[in-house]
């Protein structure tokens, strides 16, 4: 207890920036390990018959990636593991826990007598036995004699130049061996009670429990294959995955070690598809959360920040170069950086997390994306503009990445993109002049009947980003600016022939202009983005036209021009201005039903400021058991949310049709719910299945009872 008023306030910060950090990475991983989870199941059904009873699959992430040259020791880091209690839910029995952690507080000798009295007395899983695992998240410092399977996997990775494919990394455990190694946990004294604690719970659910079912005896092994997530030059973590092999007479070893490397190849296909990148932007926007708190006068980028390690401009992977990039230029300009709004207007991954592997290949590829080598024209060629397009539903995130292409686009990666909403250029015949500017010349007779003239000029929308240009175009900037243009899809189809004019051949002059209001050298710095949010072949009509093309003879020649100009007429975005903002690059967005491992995460973070504030962050996402309501705890304010809310709001059978403002919907109705009990003076709720399905019901997303066999609540 004394040790606690010591801790200094900045310690106490890193210790909250810690938790939040594991909070976001568990919402970010949780729909693939779900995924992952059934897709093993699948794997091992298939294979049912080459004696595979049972299997675990975990995740462990590091706090900070471990860069390439530094070894597995640092204790300002931990490793954790998110998921234990997906596994705790597969397991039939579990150890009394109660009784384990009575184990590390007897003597050495007590306690390894007291633990081979516990350690077959298995109990039947129920939610209680569940709480007395889930009071302490699984957390292990990194330290080589505290977590040797995840350094032994570490060393490979590094000792192979940042290889991490064929490591051929694989354990195996009898019972007589798991009981040794238990037996040095609890008597070991170089490792520390909590790190005690997480080592013997790891086993506990993972391995001990099938020792009662006689899946596991000195004959019969626990093969665990270990996969690194990691690039050639950072280490974010590692996936574990274990299976209990029932063949006993030695027949099958050589389908027991196909099945090894064949289970090793599809976790390193998921590791580097998936997990890495996920990894990566997860850091990336946890780091830009952080810096955004700093206020102007404190505002400094660490030099330690691990996108800052300098040998990552030599990444395999290609996603961490280009954040790499964007953070070394920050650090060079972190004086633009010390000004509140600027910042805001630039860390716009703040809010922003994937976690479904859908999401994360698009983000992967607009963040990715060569820019400059899309729009690229030969010496002989005509000038013209850079250009991007983003087709994406309603509520389907199109509006943050569309900011993210100037982010990670060389020359604009300083600059603050202009957005037009199209739909605003109305009636339709403003919208000309207000693109491309209007220079008119209106004469009138005076009273001598005299003829004079005067001049109107009216600035279009072109000219007046490109003026706000804050270097020559001969000089080398990141500042040239992005302009985007929302809801294209809305603007006049006659307007959208001048703007296909304006970005084919760079060329921005004024309606009743002759001369180019802007140089064309000037104009080719620009980066024009363009957002649709119908998908892009209903808007050009292309397949109809084409399809009443080759049928046309049969209408005769003058009703088949007349019905095929009709088509034309009514279509909504020219095909060729389609194709000419495409040339440059195109995303298209999933809808949410598309992507729901997103759901968890787009959940919490359109909940209300003070809500996300009074969840707690740890790997549990707050543990499903009771808040501790002592007086004086830190905890009794908090809000805890159930486990079971993540898989509810994820269920296939929730057809979310508005996209993400519909979920956000189904936030702002569960705060509110939350809140009740509050503004009556008592406490806020807690986050819990019958209050996530009783919102659910009356925004009728679910039937009443619809879950009742896969979410059972029971004492």
């Amino acid at each position: 207890m004394a040790g606690n008023s010591t801790v200094t306030k900045g310690e106490k910060n890193k210790e909250e920036q810690k938790r939040e950090k594991q909070f976001y990475l568990f919402l970010v991983a949780f729909g693939g390990h779900k995924s992952t989870m059934e897709k093993l199941k699948e794997y091992f059904r298939y294979r049912s018959g080459t004696g595979i009873s049972h299997f675990f699959y975990l995740e462990y992430f590091l706090h900070e990636p471990l860069k390439i040259k530094t070894i597995f020791v640092n204790e300002h880091s931990s490793v954790f593991c998110p998921f234990l209690e997906r596994m705790i839910k597969e397991q039939p029995f579990l150890l009394d826990w109660k009784k384990l952690e009575e184990v590390l507080s007897s003597s050495e000798q007590e306690g390894i007598e007291q633990f081979k009295q516990i350690k077959t007395d298995l109990l039947p899983r129920t939610r209680q036995l569940e709480k007395t695992y889930l009071n302490d998240p699984l957390e292990i410092k990194t330290n080589t004699k505290r977590l040797p399977f995840g350094e032994n996997i570490f060393k490979k990775w590094r000792s192979k130049l940042g290889e991490v494919r064929n490591l051929n990394i694989t354990k195996t455990y009898s019972l007589q061996n798991l009981t040794l190694d238990l037996e040095n946990i609890i008597s070991a004294n170089d490792i520390d009670d909590a790190d005690k604690k997480a080592l013997l719970k790891e086993r506990a659910v993972l391995i001990y429990p099938w020792a009662k079912s006689g899946a596991l005896i000195d004959e019969r092994t626990i093969h665990i294959v270990g996969v690194p997530i990691a690039s050639n030059k950072l280490f974010y973590g590692y996936i574990l995955v274990g299976f209990f092999y029932m063949d006993t007479d030695g027949a099958n070893n050589i389908k027991c070690n196909q099945l090894l490397t064949e289970l090793q190849s599809k976790m390193e296909n998921q590791a580097s598809e998936f997990y890495l990148p996920a990894l990566v932007l997860c850091h990336h926007s946890v780091y830009e959360k952080y810096y955004l708190k700093k206020e102007e006068e404190q505002f400094s980028i660490e030099k330690d920040l691990p996108f800052l390690y300098d040998e990552l401009s030599e990444s395999s992977n290609a996603l961490e170069r280009n954040i790499h990039k964007l953070w070394k230029m920050r650090k060079t300009n972190e004086k633009e950086f010390e000004d509140i709004a600027f910042r805001k207007a630039h860390f716009i991954f703040k809010g922003c997390f994937w976690g479904s592997p859908t999401s994360i290949k698009r983000i992967e590829e607009a963040l990715t994306w060569d820019m400059n080598f899309c729009n690229d024209k030969k010496p002989d060629q005509k000038p013209k503009l850079k250009t991007f397009l983003i087709f994406g539903g309603p509520g389907s995130g199109k509006d943050t990445l569309s900011k993210m292409i100037g982010l990670f686009s060389s020359g604009h990666t300083l600059s603050v993109p202009y957005i037009v909403n199209m739909a605003a250029l109305k009636p339709d015949w403003i919208a000309p002049p207000s693109l491309a500017g209007m220079h008119l010349q209106l004469g009138s007779p005076d009273k001598k009947f005299e003829f004079t003239s005067k001049q109107y000029v009216l600035d279009g929308i072109f000219k007046k980003v490109l003026d706000k240009a804050s270097k020559k175009p001969n000089e080398d900037t990141d500042k040239w600016p992005v302009l985007i243009f929302d809801e294209l899809n809305s603007l006049d189809i006659d307007t959208q022939g001048t703007l296909l004019r304006i970005i084919e051949n760079a060329e921005i002059v004024p309606i009743g202009g002759i001369d180019k209001a802007v140089d064309t050298e000037t104009a080719e710095k620009l980066l024009v983005v363009a957002v649709v949010n119908e998908l892009p072949h209903q808007l050009t009509m292309e397949d109809t036209i084409k399809s009443f093309s080759r049928d046309k003879k049969l209408w005769g020649s003058l009703l088949g021009t007349a019905l095929y100009e009709s088509f034309r007429g009514v279509r909504r975005l020219r095909d060729d201005l389609y194709y000419r903002f495409r040339r440059g690059g195109y995303i298209s967005l999933p809808d949410l039903d598309d992507r729901r491992e997103d759901i968890p995460i787009i959940f919490f973070a359109s909940l209300p400021d003070d809500l996300t504030d009074d969840i707690v962050g740890n790997s549990h996402t707050v543990h499903i058991g009771k808040r501790n309501n002592e007086k004086g705890n830190n905890n009794e304010k908090k809000i805890f949310v159930e486990y079971d809310v993540w898989d509810l709001l994820t269920h296939e059978t929730i057809q979310w049709k508005g996209n993400i403002r519909q979920l956000q919907a189904v936030a702002h109705n569960i705060a509110r719910e939350v809140r009740k009990e509050e503004i009556k003076g008592g406490k806020k709720r807690d986050i819990d299945v019958p209050l996530v399905k009783g919102v659910l019901e009356k925004m009728q997303l679910m039937k009443k009872y619809a879950f009742e066999d896969d979410l059972t609540i029971d004492s």
